[in-house]
């Protein structure tokens, strides 16, 4: 019960930032651009941050407006952490347990360990977001109402029955490939930059807090590396799923995510969303 309260708790206070930067990440700009000057003193076009934004969303749709989509996003969560733990207890009870307690003798023993864990990890990771995924594009299409202000995703049961009609079984796994794909590569990334500086920079994995650092700095390159994924996978669970923010003008439809990753990148917005804060338009 404690964890499902912690994970709650996170939801709520982090939604309006997940709210800001979903909207961002579709292309949605309701407010004018001004003048300012860049970081390294060049003039520019400076688009509205986390805290203009969030209050054009409150100003618009009221206090309460700034959780659309908050429901099917604690239940995502909560799906995909109990997934997510009973897949890796799954492998910690099998055959191979013994020999993973082990401590390895050479360099090769060391690395099929480690494969095997980063595998496990991925796989137990990879089915977490593909089982809980349907609710993730519930809650993306209900954010992404407030480009059109509709209101065709109210609940989580009628937006269940609404993509069923509209789309059928595929409706709930819309960018699902990439954002399997950011996973994947994520788990890895991750676990191969904390197992090299462990092994190779001196006490980095002696002391917690030199722990935590590694775990920390891993993890942001992991998730920049894959940005552009997680990026492509939201534009995709609302591209022409029948709303105005997934369709022209606001939105050009995709054959597939492909299409989409090289239009992002042909135009340099392949990181939109990635800043929340002092964004300017690239001249």
């Amino acid at each position: 019960m404690s964890a499902i309260l912690s994970t709650v708790a996170i939801n709520v206070a982090s939604h309006p930032f997940v709210y800001v930067r979903t909207l961002i990440q579709l292309g949605h700009e309701p407010i004018a651009p001004v003048d300012a000057v860049t970081l390294f003193g060049h003039k520019g076009q400076k688009l509205p941050g986390f805290f203009t934004y969030v209050a054009h969303i409150r100003k618009t749709d009221g206090f309460f407006g700034m959780y659309k989509g908050l429901t099917p996003r604690i239940i995502q969560s909560i799906i995909s952490s109990n997934i997510n733990t009973s897949v890796l207890k799954v492998f910690t009870d099998g055959a191979h347990d013994e020999e993973e307690d082990k401590v390895p003798e050479t360099i090769t023993e060391e690395i099929k360990i480690f494969a095997i864990k980063t595998s496990e990890q991925c796989i137990a990771s990879m089915t977490a977001v593909t089982v809980a995924y349907p609710f993730h594009v519930i809650s993306v299409r209900m954010m992404a109402q407030f480009v059109g202000h509709e209101t065709v995703y109210k609940g989580v049961i009628s937006s269940i029955s609404e993509i069923y009609k509209e789309e059928g079984i595929k409706g709930f796994f819309s960018g699902l490939i990439p954002r399997l794909t950011a996973e994947f590569i994520s788990v890895w990334v991750y676990n191969m930059l904390l197992y090299t500086a462990q092994k190779y920079i001196a006490n980095a994995g002696t002391k917690k807090e030199n722990q935590l650092y590694l775990q920390a700095i891993s993890n942001y390159i992991a998730g920049y590396i894959t940005y552009p994924f997680t990026l492509v996978s939201n534009i995709m669970a609302v591209n022409n799923c029948g709303l105005a923010a997934g369709a022209p003008p606001n939105m050009v439809f995709y054959s597939n995510w492909q299409e989409c990753m090289l239009s992002l990148r042909s135009q340099g917005e392949i990181r939109r969303g990635s800043s929340l804060f002092r964004r300017f338009i690239k001249s």
